[in-house]
């Protein structure tokens, strides 16, 4: 599982009748927003006889993959049902470098990046403040969503001081999830992801 933290700034436009403050949406809506994107660890196995952490034996290993500095992106087209409760279609882009890589046999420097892209169908509730007597422009929000997502290595190069080389790379899809909330522009995804599985 990858855990994606995003710290966004997001537009919303709304079809008309609004009101000036936040409240939930009655109607067909559109959401854009992108911003820093977080990464957690990613933990990767490999086959017997890759010695894909620059040994010379033949046995299985894994590393854990760091990522540093990236950014991800969305954009979504939904209807407000006026009630609180929406339903949208969401596409997004995730970007991040990839930097860091242990335990590994032999000491060596790690670069690479990842992107990952597809799309979601999410519900979500938004929590009127209005009536807890609150009146603050923002709606803070709940939601949860499925969909499918692709994710490409560009690829992955560790460069061992004993001279061996090794590439992850390639492009794989599988089922995603995820559960959203907003409360001052934080957004938190938890989306299932394949590794791609190609070495050199």
């Amino acid at each position: 599982m990858r855990l994606r933290t995003a710290l966004l700034a997001m537009t919303s436009m709304a079809a008309a009748p609004t009101i000036a403050m936040a409240s939930t949406i009655t109607g067909p809506y559109v959401n854009i927003g992108g911003g820093y994107n977080l990464v957690q660890q990613q933990h990767a196995h490999f086959s017997p006889t890759t010695q894909a952490d620059g040994s010379t034996g033949n046995n299985a290993t894994k590393s854990r993959y760091r990522h540093k500095d990236g950014f991800t992106g969305f954009g979504s087209f939904g209807w407000g049902f006026g009630n609180g409760l929406r339903a949208e279609v969401e596409g997004v882009y995730n970007y991040s470098q990839i930097n860091h890589r242990r335990p590994t046999w032999a000491n060596g420097t790690t670069s690479g990046s990842d992107q990952s892209y597809g799309g979601f169908i999410n519900v979500l509730y938004d929590i009127d403040l209005a009536q807890f007597g609150i009146n603050l422009p923002i709606t803070p929000f709940v939601g949860v969503g499925a969909g499918y997502l692709w994710q490409h290595y560009n690829p992955i190069t560790t460069a061992y001081t004993n001279g061996a080389v090794n590439r992850v790379g390639g492009t794989q899809g599988g089922f995603a999830y995820q559960a959203s909330s907003v409360r001052l522009m934080t957004f938190r995804a938890f989306r299932v992801l394949p590794l791609p599985v190609n070495t050199a």
